[in-house]
């Protein structure tokens, strides 16, 4: 299965885009 390796790599990318966005409006706030 090829593709379960292109997902895990594409939720990886997902999970620490939404982690920086969830980090930069946190501080971003206060």
């Amino acid at each position: 299965m090829p593709k379960v390796s292109q997902l895990v790599s594409y939720a990886a990318l997902v999970a620490a885009m939404v982690l920086t966005l969830a980090i930069t409006v946190h501080f971003g706030a206060f």
